[in-house]
């Protein structure tokens, strides 16, 4: 499921996705020919708009809220209709999507994007041929965010 409730400008989402690729606030300004302080006082922005889409979208599903990690994009929780564990996540090419740990039967399209999102998350996920391993190995690396 994809919702487009960041509310980020494309210019945000370039901001935030340097960020998340570890630039600092001082290189991005160089990369981009602005000052620090106009990418601190963005970033500010960024992580207002960020929090408060995924917190909004995490509502809208009725998931209780177990970490945040505004620069990472991610929201963990818990759903208790569902009763499972539940990542809400930005991805600057997908927007905001919501991720319930369940017995993987995905079309492969699914798994594709949660295994992009690992890497991107730095979460290590083996090769064994199972999403439903792939998925636990996520779910497991992103606890405690």
């Amino acid at each position: 499921m994809s919702f487009d409730l960041s509310g980020l400008t494309l210019r945000m989402i370039k901001f935030w996705t340097l960020r998340k690729k570890g630039f600092r606030q001082a290189e991005i300004a160089s990369k981009l020919g602005i000052t620090r302080q106009t990418v601190n006082k963005a970033f500010n922005t960024i992580d207002s708009r960020l929090s408060k889409g995924l917190m909004n979208v995490a509502k809208a599903n009725r998931i209780q809220i177990r970490g945040l990690n505004v620069e990472k994009g991610i929201l963990t929780g818990h759903s208790q209709t569902w009763n499972a564990r539940v990542i809400v996540f930005f991805s600057e090419r997908k927007g905001i999507q919501v991720l319930y740990d369940h017995e993987c039967h995905c079309e492969p399209s699914c798994t594709e994007t949660f295994m992009e999102e690992a890497e991107d998350w730095g979460v290590e996920i083996p090769n064994t041929g199972s999403a439903t391993e792939a998925l636990d190995t996520l779910f497991e690396g992103v606890e405690g965010v």
